[in-house]
Order: C-alpha cells, then sequence, then structure tokens
C-alpha cells in the first residue's frame, strides 16, 4: 500500500484530503512463473517508466494518479513474460463517468542476448469517451549498466458527446550509461502528437539526467527536460522544467 500527499486540486478531484491512498493490492503466487494482483494499481501497458510527466505516459493516460481497481495475471518464464490486466476504474472517485474500464494486454520475449521486444494493447470506455492504444516496445543491453530503451505507440481515441476521433501517436527513446557503482547518467528524447490527421503541433522533449542510489534502500533521480512545440503556422516558446524524485523504501 502506498499514501502520498496529494496536490490541492487531485484532493478536490478526490473529493477527501491531500493524504491519499495511491495504490494498493495483494499480489500471491499461484504456481511456478503464475502470479496474480486483486487491488488499485497502475494499469498495464508499455515500458513501465517511473516519470509519469513523460508523454510515453502522460499521452496514454497512465498519469500519477491514474491507477484503477482490478486484476492482473502475469506469466514469467525464462525468456518471455505475458501480462493480462482487466480493470473497472478508481471505484473510490466521486465522477464515476470519467473512470474507464477495460482490457490491456502486455508481452516481452527475448530473443538475442541482452536484447528484449514486446507489445501492449489497451482498449478501454468511460461514459466521455473510449480510446484503443498500441505500442511496440524494445530493450537492449549494452555493457555493464549501460542500456537502451526505445517505444512507439498509436492512441485512437473518440469522443461520446460529438461523436469525434482523433489519432495520435508518441516516440520514446531512453539511454542509460553507467558512470560509477550506484550512478547512470540517462538522456531521453520524446516526441508526441495528439492528432496526425488534423496538422496538430508536435510536442518535443529533450531531458538529461541522473539516477542515483547513494543509500541502502534510498533512490534519486534528478532530470532537465526541454519542451518544444513545433506547429506549421506557429511556434511556441521552449519551457525547460527542473524534477527530481526521491524514493526510500522501510
Amino acid at each position: 500500500m502506498t499514501v502520498s500527499r496529494v496536490s490541492d486540486a487531485e484532493a478536490l478531484r478526490r473529493g477527501g484530503g491531500v493524504f491519499q491512498p495511491k495504490e494498493y493490492f495483494f499480489r500471491s503466487q499461484m504456481g511456478e512463473g503464475w502470479w496474480y494482483y486483486l487491488g488499485l494499481m497502475d494499469k498495464v501497458f508499455g515500458i513501465r517508466n517511473l516519470d509519469h510527466t513523460s508523454y510515453q505516459r502522460s499521452s496514454v493516460g497512465l498519469t500519477q494518479f491514474a491507477q484503477s481497481h482490478g486484476l492482473i495475471i502475469h506469466k514469467i518464464n525464462e525468456s518471455w513474460e505475458l501480462t493480462l490486466n482487466s480493470f473497472f476504474g478508481n471505484v473510490t472517485m466521486p465522477n464515476q463517468n470519467q473512470e474507464h474500464k477495460g482490457l490491456s494486454v502486455m508481452g516481452e520475449a527475448d530473443i538475442l542476448e541482452k536484447v528484449r521486444v514486446g507489445g501492449s494493447f489497451m482498449s478501454s470506455r468511460s461514459e466521455i469517451q473510449r480510446k484503443n492504444t498500441f505500442s511496440a516496445h524494445y530493450k537492449q543491453g549494452l555493457d555493464r549498466g549501460t542500456s537502451l530503451m526505445a517505444e512507439h505507440g498509436i492512441i485512437q481515441t473518440a469522443f461520446e458527446d460529438n461523436l469525434t476521433s482523433t489519432n495520435g501517436s508518441y516516440t520514446f527513446l531512453q539511454s542509460q550509461m553507467f558512470l560509477a557503482r550506484g550512478y547512470h547518467f540517462r538522456t531521453t528524447v520524446e516526441r508526441y502528437n495528439s492528432d496526425v490527421s488534423a496538422s496538430k503541433p508536435e510536442q518535443w522533449r529533450y531531458g538529461i539526467g541522473l539516477l542515483a542510489f547513494p543509500f541502502t534502500k534510498t533512490e534519486f533521480r534528478f532530470d532537465l527536460n526541454h519542451y518544444r512545440s513545433i506547429a506549421e503556422s506557429s511556434v511556441d516558446p521552449d519551457q525547460i522544467h527542473l524534477q527530481g524524485q526521491l524514493h526510500v523504501a522501510f
């Protein structure tokens, strides 16, 4: 179980105080290589990226507080894994018409030593919109503590009120380089377009960061991200965001 201090806006959306449960679930092993999870959890889709501001997470709807009640069945093999997730929204939220219910599937397999490929599919629906999302992902180990990850996805969204639809896409590329024991340098390039068929601006994000484990059970992440929006008729001012995460386990 994880309890977080949320912003005032998020507390208002949830209809409660500033301290809210972010996730709580029960996990058990059913047999050799078989696991199941039951409770409030992140939906299963794509590469599990801890940065919820990433286009790879936010464009799909997997934001910081987008967990959903549901059931996960996970099969783990020596060279492949397959996960099935049935979810029905966060039942504690006051605006249930915005909660998505649906199904997601994610699979990955080793094709070479230190090379893994996979794919994900998620289909969900609320009273406001329907969404189908597809992605392909790639992971490769290059050297000790050095790796490369990539993901490309397509997002199909239809709105129930006015019968309109959009076809968006995103691309995520991240490399991690070993510096010293417990310290890694990270670079990220991302692209997102909310609707490829309507001349919408392309959103680009370039980042550098540090992943560090300075003490036992302590993880620190530091990122400097440069945002750029490119459209046919105009270019919005660039933005630079400084981000940090601290994770402490007890």
